[in-house]
């Protein structure tokens, strides 16, 4: 019991912190349909938010995100990852050319949401790509 008490033995499914058999199946279910790896489940959005930015973006990095994203995605791309020389730069979602020009050496993420949570807009999703693209190729 002691090596179960403290990680020191294989899955703990005891309680739901340490894993829970359910999620995992579902994990690994995705992962297969995918054809990736692995897969992780959150239990909110901005917890899969927050843990995707701050696993991508270090220090020096910025990133674009789009005016129309979840605000408290925003406020954190614009408060919390300042303290961390995370700079964000916040464009229009529907204009290419702001987009392409937001974009500098050091970006590396454009982040959105198609359709937004809260405006129900939706964008095309083959610009975004393709003003990324031609802004990185004029770096």
């Amino acid at each position: 019991m002691d090596d179960r008490m403290w990680g020191l033995q294989g899955n703990r499914t005891e309680y739901g912190r340490y894993g829970n058999p359910t999620v995992a199946a579902a994990e690994a279910r995705l992962a297969a349909l995918e054809g990736a790896q692995a897969c992780v489940l959150f239990t909110s959005g901005m917890t899969a938010v927050t843990t995707a930015l701050l696993t991508l973006l270090t220090s020096g990095s910025h990133l674009v995100i789009a005016n129309h994203s979840y605000r408290r995605t925003r406020q954190f791309c614009t408060t919390f990852l300042k303290r961390y020389g995370i700079e964000c730069g916040i464009v229009p979602v529907d204009d290419y050319n702001v987009l392409e020009a937001a974009i500098r050496p050091e970006t590396k993420l454009i982040v959105s949401e198609s359709p937004a949570n809260h405006y129900c807009t939706a964008w095309t999703s083959k610009s975004w790509p393709r003003s990324a693209r031609a802004a990185r190729s004029r770096h």
